[in-house]
């Protein structure tokens, strides 16, 4: 509700040191508390990387991020929830 006393309930790094010389990044995602589980956690960390490497869905990361009047939150929720469905497990690193 008050996003200044909101406390993370994950946090992620990319250590994208080889990824110029051997196409490689690593991922690190630490859980901080219970409030979310692993496989949650995993899509939400998945789903973020793949909205990067998409031009599509960066355009999405844009409007969210420099005009959020313009973001449909609803519009991006039953878009998520539809590819988790069709892909509930697989992590895809391109």
């Amino acid at each position: 509700m008050d996003p200044h006393s909101a406390t993370p309930l994950l946090t992620f790094s990319v250590f994208n040191d080889y990824a110029d010389s051997k196409d490689v990044a690593l991922v690190r995602c630490d859980f901080l508390n219970k409030g979310i589980d692993n496989e949650e956690g995993r899509k939400v960390v998945q789903s973020l990387l793949d909205h990067y490497r998409d031009d599509t869905d960066f355009e999405r990361i844009e409007t969210f991020n420099h005009r959020p009047s313009e973001f449909d939150f609803d519009d991006h929720i039953s878009k998520m929830n539809v590819r988790w469905k069709e892909d509930p497990g697989t992590v895809t690193m391109n």
